[in-house]
């Protein structure tokens, strides 16, 4: 087996879940696609559900629809998430 098949098939097994903030970003948003795709990890993107749709309809993308959608503007926690990152050294 090689070794890029060996950590597709350990991130399988663990299933970690993958934030990506940039969820506009083609490559991010591609990359998040594929992810889906072969079942690496659950994803989770930062954005407006909206427009990442569309950007994905764009490009042919077929598994976002599987991914968790964040919109950071319409967030309950939006105000305690913000807190944190102020007392952030």
């Amino acid at each position: 087996m090689e070794l890029l098949d060996t950590i597709k098939q350990n991130a399988r097994k663990h299933n970690k879940r993958i934030v990506l903030p940039e969820g506009y970003e083609e490559r991010n948003i591609r990359a998040a696609d594929a992810a889906i795709a072969e079942e690496l990890a659950q994803i989770i993107l930062i954005g407006d559900p909206v427009e990442i749709k569309s950007h994905a309809a764009k490009l042919g993308l077929k598994n976002l629809g599987k991914a968790k959608v964040v919109d950071p503007k319409s967030h309950p926690k939006k105000e305690q998430y913000a807190g944190l990152m102020v007392e952030l050294p």
